[in-house]
């Protein structure tokens, strides 16, 4: 797994891989992206990718280096 995952549903991934394979995500933070953010009512502050200032400038904002997961 990579260190990081950003998803406009990072809360409700994070939830999907600790049901189903909680040692495999012990060492990857994931977060959700900060463009869909503010649709987010029920996540924790600690999903916002904004929040993580080491995050900003680098191409985890830019959708087109997003990882697909299937």
């Amino acid at each position: 797994m990579p260190d990081v995952i950003i998803y406009d549903n990072g809360c409700n991934l994070a939830e999907h891989f600790l049901n189903r394979a909680p040692t495999g995500i012990l060492n990857t933070m994931v977060l959700s992206d900060g463009f869909h953010w503010k649709n987010h009512v029920n996540c924790g502050a600690t999903f916002n990718s904004k929040e993580y200032s080491y995050l900003k400038g680098n191409d985890y904002s830019n959708p087109r280096c997003y990882i697909c997961i299937a």
